[in-house]
């Protein structure tokens, strides 16, 4: 895990060398100007303010055109979508909101409709289109465990909230069954009254 919160520098320089040799690859591959790397804040280590504070002075460990091309997500335990966001503004980076972490782990009770434009303001300064993790908890038990497929459901209301900011957005499907699960919601979204599908995984509503 790549982390910027540690009180150990070794685990900080392990870090930027990590994001050091995940730029380079991008970079090796010709898709460095279109492509992030993305990470969590990571661990809060019993103090989740002293590891906020400690991230924002790691970070300055990392070389500006690498910081340039990271993004941060939120995740499903520790860093909310609002703390995740918080940085993010802060830092300059762009935000990756997961919707089922956002589920999994709403201990701000933030509001969708606060945080998703402010998400896609944060990816302005890189010229890309906003990404949005998009995956359904396996089941009620299990909550923070990804099923196999996505359930349509489960996202549409999310989906729906996009409308109103008409936004081009990168949803990254995370489940089980990868490709399958993608054509399947795919399928489902597309018998929607309303949507139309343009083209392969493209569709606007």
């Amino acid at each position: 895990m790549t982390l910027f919160t540690s009180p150990k520098k070794a685990i900080t320089a392990n870090a930027v060398r990590d994001m050091a040799y995940h730029c380079q690859m991008l970079e090796a591959m010709g898709i460095v100007d279109r492509s992030v790397i993305n990470i969590h804040v990571g661990g809060a280590y019993g103090d989740k303010k002293s590891a906020l504070d400690r991230f924002r002075l790691n970070i300055k460990e990392l070389p500006d055109f690498i910081k340039q091309r990271m993004t941060l997500e939120n995740d499903d335990k520790t860093y909310t979508s609002e703390e995740t966001l918080g940085v993010c503004e802060n830092e300059g980076i762009p935000f990756v909101f997961d919707y089922h972490h956002f589920y999994a782990n709403q201990a701000d009770d933030a509001d969708l409709d606060d945080i998703l434009p402010r998400m896609i303001s944060t990816w302005r300064r890189i010229g890309l289109k906003p990404k949005v993790h998009l995956s359904s908890p396996k089941s009620e038990s299990a909550i923070r465990s990804h099923a196999d497929y996505v359930d349509a459901n489960f996202v549409l209301p999310l989906l729906e909230r996009f409308r109103q900011w008409e936004t081009d957005i990168d949803f990254m499907i995370e489940a089980k069954e990868k490709d399958r699960a993608l054509l399947r919601l795919v399928e489902e979204l597309s018998a929607i009254r309303g949507v139309k599908r343009l083209a392969g995984g493209v569709w606007k509503s």
